[in-house]
């Protein structure tokens, strides 16, 4: 069950900053507008915070059955390496021999966390 609420807040976390990132497009594209009339009608932005706020509620029953010092560590490991991968499929932002480097050994990171 654990691992079934990871996988839901991981996809969560990662949904709300690939939100984020297109709610900002959204902002940069929309210039005629104020700072706050971009946020009010910016439909991404809603979305972004609704992922979060759901994720909260999962990343609270997660803490429920696991100690902080492990799952931090995994839930945002693997958030970012979902996120990177996102951005690269959705916005077209370069994943450089180097990110997916980085990506491996924080997936190696996840691993030797999670090792009991």
């Amino acid at each position: 069950m654990i691992y079934i609420l990871f996988l839901v807040n991981t996809l969560l976390m990662s949904a709300g900053q690939l939100l984020f990132k297109k709610s900002a497009l959204y902002i940069s594209t929309h210039s005629s507008l104020t700072l706050i009339q971009s946020y009010i009608l910016n439909p991404w932005f809603y979305l972004a915070i609704t992922c979060f706020a759901l994720s909260t509620i999962v990343w609270v029953k997660i803490l429920m059955a696991m100690k902080l010092v492990t799952a931090y560590p995994i839930a945002l490991g693997i958030a970012y390496s979902v996120t990177a991968i996102g951005s690269f499929m959705l916005f077209n932002e370069s994943l450089r021999p180097l990110n997916l480097i980085g990506i491996t050994i924080v997936m190696l990171g996840i691993f030797l966390i999670s090792i009991k």
